[in-house]
């Protein structure tokens, strides 16, 4: 590669890039074992690449994937520069090394997304990218919840015969697997339905650095999952991240939704956390109406595009 200084992602950039992606983006964590275990868990069906821009240390990143876990034959991109180094070609080198990468693979289109950033937009925009959909990422402190709630649907829960847990005392990671896929293509907004396997999902997910078995709330009947609620944390920033939230379709309308995400955040305010992030779909009107009861609110708008290559 010449021009601009843009080159292929070393292991000893991680670091740079979740301090990067912290200020470019609101609506995740982004802790360096985070960031390392998203490059180490992609499978090889996943071709995936990525780079970094330097000016005076490292002012931009990008990413260029397969979208492996759905269905559709599609890719998933991803490029930022810091506003302070924007206006050196940098945002222009890297969407051209993601474009060249995003073609070798021969999908049908390519997604990217752009968090709080109208410049990001238009940058999208003018590369023949089209508006698709629209996220809320919302905040929380679990500390200004009144769970007096938690209790009385918990006692409610257990008189219909579920049981209110952790997910470190879930032995059947298959079902738990079953349920996320379930609940996850049934949320509205979604693309395509999951295709990953059992491993992928355990690598992925499940062996998250951030996931707090502890925090994350599974509810179950008769010793099966039916609704759960996964929670990342981070201890060093007191930040928390609902990684997901849903309930098996034969369990619905029955509050469990709420029950373990009432859980979640009864135990990130014991872990000392003070925000707790989430992300919805505006189409997600019954998860969005659960998030405003409990008391989130909105923190900032992630913008969904999509381009067609065929």
């Amino acid at each position: 590669m010449t021009g601009a200084p843009v080159r292929v992602l070393r292991t000893d950039d991680l670091g740079a890039v979740a301090a990067l992606l912290r200020r470019l983006r609101g609506d995740n964590l982004y802790t360096e074992r985070g960031v390392r275990h998203d490059v180490d868990s992609d499978p090889a069906r996943a071709d995936g690449a990525r780079w970094v821009a330097e000016r005076e240390g490292m002012v931009g990143y990008a990413v260029a994937i397969r979208r492996w876990w759905r269905e559709p034959n599609d890719a998933y991109a991803w490029m930022g520069v810091l506003p302070e180094a924007r206006g050196h070609g940098l945002g222009r080198r890297l969407s051209e090394v993601v474009e060249e990468h995003v073609v070798s693979l021969g999908v049908d289109s390519v997604l990217s997304d752009v968090t709080g950033d109208p410049a990001g937009d238009a940058f999208l925009e003018a590369r023949g990218y089209a508006f698709e959909r629209l996220d809320r990422i919302s905040v929380l402190d679990p500390r200004t919840v009144d769970l007096g709630e938690l209790a009385d649907r918990e006692r409610a829960a257990a008189d219909a015969g579920y049981a209110l847990t952790s997910l470190k005392a879930i032995e059947d990671l298959h079902a738990l697997y079953e349920l996320d896929l379930e609940s996850s293509d049934d949320m509205p907004g979604g693309t395509g339905t999951h295709t990953m396997t059992f491993p992928d999902w355990e690598t992925s997910l499940l062996r998250m650095p951030d996931l707090h078995a502890g925090a994350s709330a599974i509810v179950t009947r008769d010793g099966q999952p039916v609704a759960l609620s996964l929670l990342s944390v981070d201890l060093d920033s007191r930040r928390a991240r609902t990684e997901e939230t849903g309930t098996a379709r034969a369990h619905r309308r029955q509050g469990l939704a709420t029950l373990a995400k009432l859980a979640t955040i009864r135990r990130a305010a014991e872990l000392g956390i003070e925000s707790m992030l989430t992300d919805n779909a505006e189409a997600n009107v019954g998860m969005l109406a659960i998030n405003e009861r409990l008391g989130y609110r909105p923190l900032v708008a992630r913008r969904r595009w999509v381009k067609q290559l065929r």
